[in-house]
């Protein structure tokens, strides 16, 4: 009867350091995984550039994209 009524938690809006955020991804995920919430939404501000039929990415984005996979291997099937 409790797992019927139980609230599952979930933040699907949260920046990290490679935005305006103060905690890496990693560690976001970990305190989220401590709180038993069920799933995290990074929503960062992009650094992407955006042109004429042209798309790049500087190396804040990728070091983001880095992290960002870097917390889903760790937390895959956990």
């Amino acid at each position: 009867l409790f797992e019927r009524y139980f609230m599952k938690y979930s933040n699907l809006h949260i920046h990290t350091i490679h935005s305006d955020g103060e905690s890496a991804p990693m560690k976001l995920a970990l305190l989220a995984k401590e709180k038993n919430m069920t799933s995290l939404g990074f929503s960062d501000h992009s650094e992407m550039i955006f042109g004429l039929g042209e798309f790049s990415m500087n190396e804040k984005c990728r070091a983001y994209l880095r992290d960002v996979k870097e917390v889903k291997e760790y937390f895959n099937n956990k």
